[in-house]
C-alpha cells in the first residue's frame, strides 16, 4: 500500500490496484479500481500518477488524478517479476524479483525508458535509495548496496549477509532498517555504504517481511505474527513496544 494525501493505494494481486478514500479513517470508502494485466505487488504515487509493480507484466503506469476513473498511461516491461519500487527525481528504481534491480527514466510517464540493470544473485524484493546509492533486499543474498551515480551501469558497492533472507529495507539518516524473514529486524550503520555494519537487531514473532518507519517506531508486517511495533528510539537496542 501507499498513502498520498487522503487516498490509500493498494496493490491487491490479482484484482489489480484499488483506491480508498481515507479522509475519515473510521469510515474507509472504496473510490476506484484498475484491474491490471498481471498480479500487482507494489505501488508508488506521484503527481497523480501511480506506478504499479505488476509481476510478469512489468510496471503499469496509471493516471489516478481522478480516483474514480484510473486509466492506463503506459507500460514498462521488465525481464523478471516487478515487485516494489522507489521514486527519486525522474528515476524509478525497481526491485524485479528474479530480474534483479532496474533503473528507469520516468520523466515522460507516457514513454518510460529502461536505463540500467543489475542481475542480482538472489530475488530482489524491495529497494530504497539515498543519494547515489540504492539498497536492495535480495533474499538469500542479504542487503546489496549499489553505486547508482551512473544509472546506466549500477555497480555493487557493499553487502550485508548475516544469513537468512532479506525481505524489505527502509532508510533513515545513516541507518538502514532491514527485515530478514527468520532473523527479525536489523539496524545497520550505512555511513560507509561499502562497509555496512549491524548496530542493533531484534527477533520478530512470526516472520519479518515488510517494514515502515514513523517517528520512533518501526512497523513490521510479521506474517503470522501480525503487526509488530518496534521502538527504535535507541537504534542499538530496538524493543517490541506493541503488536
Amino acid at each position: 500500500g501507499y498513502i498520498k494525501d487522503n487516498i490509500l493505494y493498494v496493490a491487491d494481486w490479482f484484482s489489480g490496484l484499488h483506491l480508498y478514500d481515507i479522509t475519515d479513517p473510521n469510515n474507509l470508502r472504496h473510490a476506484g479500481n484498475f484491474h491490471t494485466a498481471g498480479s500487482s505487488k507494489g505501488v508508488v504515487v506521484r503527481d497523480g500518477v501511480a506506478f504499479v509493480g505488476d509481476d510478469d507484466h512489468g510496471v503499469q503506469i496509471i493516471d489516478v488524478s481522478d480516483p474514480a476513473k484510473p486509466k492506463l498511461l503506459s507500460n514498462l516491461p521488465t525481464p523478471g517479476l516487478a515487485y516494489t519500487m522507489k521514486l527519486a527525481g525522474p528515476l524509478l528504481y525497481i526491485a524485479d524479483h528474479r530480474g534483479g534491480l532496474h533503473i528507469a527514466d520516468v520523466s515522460d510517464v507516457r514513454a518510460p525508458r529502461l536505463l540500467g540493470s543489475y542481475d542480482t544473485p538472489g530475488k530482489a524484493w524491495a529497494v530504497d535509495v539515498r543519494g547515489q546509492h540504492a539498497f536492495v533486499a535480495d533474499d538469500a543474498s542479504g542487503l546489496l548496496i549499489f553505486d547508482v551515480n551512473d544509472a546506466r551501469t549500477p555497480r555493487l558497492a557493499g553487502q550485508f549477509t548475516p544469513g537468512g533472507a532479506a525481505e524489505d529495507v527502509r532508510l533513515r539518516d545513516n541507518y538502514a532498517f532491514v527485515t530478514f524473514f527468520d532473523q527479525g529486524l536489523f539496524v545497520l550503520d550505512i555511513s560507509d555504504p561499502a562497509a555496512p555494519r549491524a548496530i542493533g537487531q531484534i527477533a520478530i514473532p512470526g516472520n519479518a517481511r515488510g517494514v515502515d518507519l514513523q517517528g520512533n517506531y518501526a512497523y513490521v508486517a510479521a506474517w503470522e505474527g501480525g503487526l509488530q511495533i518496534v521502538d527504535i528510539s535507541d537504534v542499538t537496542r530496538p524493543r517490541i513496544a506493541g503488536y
